[in-house]
C-alpha cells in the first residue's frame, strides 16, 4: 500500500484528489493538510511514501515546503501538482528538492502510473513543463549555484558521467543498465555516488546540472 499526503488549500479538489485515488488498490491517503505547516506538523509524528504538494498556498506555500522537509527527509517522494506551470515555480521546486513537477489537468490514468513511477527512482515532468525548463536551463538563463557545475561534473569518472548523460535523455534504470551492459542495481549504485558527488537529491536536479553543463560536451567527456 503507498501512503499518500495531500497538501493543498483547495479542499474540493484535495477532497475530490482523494477520492479517486482511494478508488485505486494501492494508493492509501492518510492526510489532507491545507497548507505546508499543516504538513509539517503532520510529518513531525508520521511517514508516507509520497507527497502530492500544490505550490501556492497561504500561511507556508509549497515551495517553501519542499525545502523545509529536505532539511530533515531527503528520502519521502515529493510531487509538485498544481495548475501553475511558471518557470521559475518549476526550477525553485527543483532546486529544493522536488522529484516530479505534474500538472492538474493530467488524465487520471497518466496521475496514477505517474505517482507510481516516482516511487521507483522515475522522474515525472509534464511535458509542457519539461521543454521549459530545458529550453532555459540550455540558454543558460537560470542562476548558477555557488560552486560552478563544471567543478561538480569534473569530480564524476568516466562510467559516471556516461550514467549522468544517460539520464539526462531521460533513460530510466533498467535502459541505463542495457546500454552499458550492467545489473539494475549497479546502476542504482552507480547513481547514488553521482547524486552524492553533485551534491543533488534526485533525477531531476542531476539532469538540471548536466544541461547547465551542456549535454554534448558532457558527452564529449566520456571518450
Amino acid at each position: 500500500m503507498i501512503d499518500i499526503l495531500i497538501v493543498d488549500d483547495q479542499i474540493l479538489f484535495a477532497e475530490s484528489l482523494k477520492q479517486v485515488l482511494e478508488g485505486e488498490l494501492d494508493f492509501n491517503v492518510v492526510f489532507v493538510a491545507l497548507h505546508g505547516q499543516e504538513a509539517l506538523d503532520y510529518l513531525q509524528c508520521h511517514s508516507v511514501d509520497i507527497i502530492l504538494m500544490d505550490v501556492r498556498m497561504p500561511i507556508m506555500d509549497g515551495i517553501e515546503t519542499v525545502k523545509q522537509i529536505r532539511e530533515k527527509d531527503a528520502d519521502t517522494k515529493i510531487v509538485m501538482l498544481t495548475t501553475f506551470d511558471n518557470d521559475d515555480y518549476v526550477y525553485q521546486a527543483i532546486k529544493f528538492g522536488a522529484n516530479s513537477y505534474l500538472l492538474k489537468d493530467m488524465a487520471p490514468e497518466v496521475f496514477f502510473e505517474s505517482i507510481r513511477a516516482v516511487l521507483t527512482d522515475n522522474v515525472m515532468m509534464s511535458e509542457k513543463i519539461l521543454k521549459k525548463i530545458t529550453n532555459r536551463l540550455t540558454n543558460g538563463e537560470y542562476e548558477k549555484e555557488d560552486l560552478k557545475c563544471a567543478e561538480k561534473i569534473g569530480r564524476l569518472n568516466p562510467r559516471e558521467k556516461e550514467i549522468l548523460y544517460l539520464i539526462s535523455c531521460g533513460k530510466e534504470n533498467n535502459e541505463i543498465a542495457d546500454i552499458i551492459f550492467v545489473g539494475p542495481q549497479t546502476v542504482k549504485n552507480y547513481i547514488s555516488i553521482i547524486y552524492t558527488k553533485l551534491e543533488v537529491k534526485n533525477r531531476v536536479q542531476a539532469a538540471k546540472l548536466a544541461f547547465e553543463y551542456g549535454c554534448d560536451r558532457l558527452k564529449d567527456s566520456i571518450k
